[in-house]
């Protein structure tokens, strides 16, 4: 692994006070004798690699253009037919294994954004149900014979001089995909979405820094937070709810806890993506390698401006951008998936499209646009909240800058950036907005997302203070299930108030419920910097 750290107490931090989450992926348990029904879950594993329903997307239209050839000419032949099938099926089975190979990380945490079955990977790298190195070779394999299969239906059977040349034309792009040093993906012409189910678990109140537009109103520790065996109780509440497979531990700052490397640890065994976000100041060479010896695979990294000026005056603190740079190059020599959280406010908008390219410059696989809420400590800067002419600067910003950086930029608090998006193109209707509404969900408190916080209280969302329930008086499964919060932002579409309630959009966006309540009162009510044009 390198650079291997050692356990004469280096890690040792002053007593701090609460736990803390955020994203992040598990690795694979330790290898152990495999018997019947281990070769049996990893073949189960390994035919689901390829996502066999997904074929129907190549062999359907072959089916549909073999049964025109032989309705309009007569023409057709048994052999060519179940030869070109399979090489179909060799040339995706050959394109989703690569994918796997080379996207395992970053399917993993994407699924957190969207909660569909159309995106994401199918998590059994990191699972460790079979090895990386089996969808390598898979892929490898599976696109030669494929290549081989063009050969003989080309010269061999003669099926014409466009044999290959449409076979390449069709297998080239789905293989390079994600297949360095293309990756498609990456250069904002792979998939426009990412999603998945998560959990944030605050398990510190404290903090190191004091930041001005903190939710957390972190600093000192909560008297009342949850112990290390109830923070693994609730890890372990939190995997019997099916979905849910990554938690982010946050807070605060999650890196004051000293028991947090026992809790990524349990984390990782019971199965979920770990994932830290930090403000960066106590992440160097040494920390870096052990959260990736327990499991951490994404390090969420907080900037709020590419110079020292703007983001040590947000931070409170003289040394936090020469510090968050030490812990982004700690970040990559240890091989952990990179992401920048920024909160977008008055404060930085003439430099966010700097900051974009800082991330992309430092190779960030995601970066999380948060807009200001007025909540905890941005209560007092509240004139810093973006009025609606910056929101849709912002929405017009993102949309633009993403077409020429590798890094996923993705809206937080912002779920009106869809419809933009929608409004933007003339595709406000009709079947565009209907299979909009299959793919985005809008804002995720309490649809696939909770957060809970250091003392045990689960909200929707970080920005929505409304307390559900208390993880010491009832279980995660009984809250998330049955609490009459949780339920009524499920049911989103017919509890939503005011603007929100009455918008064709409402699946797709549904408004930031944190700022709906932090200016109404209301986690219901209309949220107040929807954009205009979007009431049908």
């Amino acid at each position: 692994m390198g650079n291997k750290v050692d356990d004469q107490g280096r890690y040792a931090r002053p007593r701090t006070e609460v736990l803390t989450g955020r994203y992040g992926l598990c690795h694979g348990a330790a290898p152990m004798k495999m018997n019947h029904h281990d070769i049996i879950a990893r073949l189960k594993a390994w035919i689901g690699l390829a996502r066999p329903p997904f074929h129907t997307v190549g062999i359907l239209p072959f089916i549909l253009g073999s049964f025109l050839a032989w309705k309009i000419d007569g023409t057709f032949d048994a052999t060519i037919f179940l030869l070109g099938v399979l090489a179909i099926v060799l040339i995706m089975l050959s394109t989703y294994h690569a994918g796997e190979y080379f996207d395992h990380v970053e399917d993993e945490i994407s699924k957190r954004l969207v909660n569909n079955r159309f995106s994401g990977g199918s998590g059994v790298i990191p699972s460790g149900v079979i090895s990386r190195q089996v969808p390598f070779w898979t892929s490898l394999i599976a696109f030669a014979v494929a290549a081989m299969i063009g050969l003989v239906l080309q010269f061999g059977l003669e099926t014409g001089p466009y044999t290959l040349v449409l076979g390449c034309w069709g297998a080239l792009p789905g293989f390079f995909y994600s297949t360095r040093p293309i990756r498609l993906v990456q250069r904002g012409r792979g998939e426009i979405t990412i999603g998945c189910c998560y959990d944030w678990l605050s398990v510190a109140s404290a903090c190191n820094l004091t930041c001005i537009h903190c939710h957390a109103v972190s600093g000192e520790p909560d008297p009342k937070e949850l112990s290390t065996d109830e923070g693994k109780r609730l890890i372990d509440q939190i995997a019997e709810v099916e979905g849910f497979r990554t938690l982010v531990f946050t807070g605060g700052e999650p890196l004051v806890r000293p028991d947090l490397l026992d809790l990524l640890k349990h984390s990782n065994e019971v199965g979920f993506a770990n994932i830290i976000a930090t403000n960066g100041t106590l992440i160097d060479e040494d920390m870096a390698w052990k959260l990736k010896e327990h499991g951490v695979v994404c390090n969420a990294v907080s900037v709020d401006a590419p110079n020292p000026d703007i983001h040590n005056h947000v931070r409170n603190s003289p040394q936090a951008f020469n510090l968050v740079l030490r812990a982004i190059e700690a970040t990559k020599k240890a091989g952990i998936l990179l992401q920048i959280n920024t909160t977008a406010m008055e404060y930085n908008m003439e430099i966010l499209s700097d900051l974009i390219d800082f991330a992309d410059g430092r190779d960030a696989s995601i970066m999380l646009m948060y807009q200001l809420v007025a909540v905890g400590r941005g209560e007092k800067i509240e004139k810093a909240t973006l009025k609606k002419s910056a929101d849709e600067y912002l929405s017009g910003l993102i949309s633009r800058k993403q077409k020429h950086v590798r890094t996923i930029i993705e809206p937080v608090a912002g779920p009106q950036y869809w419809p933009y998006l929608l409004e933007k193109k003339g595709h406000g209707g009709g079947m565009m907005l209907k299979f909009a509404e299959k793919v985005f969900h809008g804002c995720a408190a309490g649809r696939g997302f909770a957060y809970i916080k250091s003392n045990g209280d689960v909200w929707p969302c970080p920005f929505v203070e409304v307390n559900a329930g208390n993880i010491r008086e009832k279980s995660f499964r009984e809250i998330y299930e049955e609490s009459p919060v949780f339920k009524n932002l499920r049911n989103r579409e017919n509890t939503l108030k005011g603007f929100c309630g009455d918008c064709r959009y409402r699946k797709i966006c549904g408004g930031c419920r944190g700022r709906a309540h932090a200016y109404g009162g209301d986690y219901l009510a209309e949220d107040p910097a929807v954009l205009s044009g979007s009431r049908g």
